[in-house]
């Protein structure tokens, strides 16, 4: 986590993300989460599926960043994470009690066009809320998530409410 999310400061912002995962989850539901696969973190997949399922969580859909930074030594590093937490599953007898996104057997094979949503949720249907309470269309548009090179688009705040819908923005 404190790889890719991070403070401007330079500190990593999972004890906060942790604390805050906890406080929903015993104030209001259980909900999933997503996990999102980095060439800076893939190293770490296996330890980080273990640790969503210790805070709680049984529904985990992993995504990919797909700028560059891929190469082929990710791949194996990503095989062999996988195949140490499919071990831990089966060893554990947890595989009925979790759902893990990467290994539904819908994944790798081309999808219908009606079924191809944007996961990401870029279209509005997964706003996203940073500290400063501006609302994105999506994680992937908060300052957190571009970095300092790209513009975050911010589509309204927790105060005024949403300004503008993603597709009335020139993405």
């Amino acid at each position: 986590h404190d790889k890719c999310r991070i403070f401007p400061d330079g500190s990593g912002s999972y004890n906060k993300a942790v604390a805050a995962a906890k406080h929903f989850m015993e104030n209001y539901y259980k909900p999933s989460t997503k996990m999102t696969l980095a060439p800076a973190n893939v190293e770490y997949i296996s330890d980080a599926l273990k640790n969503l399922m210790d805070i709680g969580y049984n529904q985990i859909h992993c995504n990919y960043v797909y700028e560059e930074g891929w190469e082929l030594e990710h791949a194996t590093t990503l095989y062999y994470q996988l195949k140490e937490f499919s071990d831990y599953l089966f060893l554990n007898k947890l595989y009925d009690d979790v759902y893990i996104s990467i290994f539904s057997e819908d994944d790798f094979k081309p999808m219908s066009l009606s079924d191809n949503n944007n996961w990401c949720g870029g279209d509005g249907s997964m706003i996203a809320v940073d500290y400063k309470g501006d609302i994105f269309p999506c994680l992937r548009y908060m300052e957190s998530s571009l970095g300092d090179k790209v513009e975050p688009i911010i589509i309204g705040t927790v105060d005024g409410g949403i300004e503008a819908t993603p597709k009335q923005i020139e993405l």
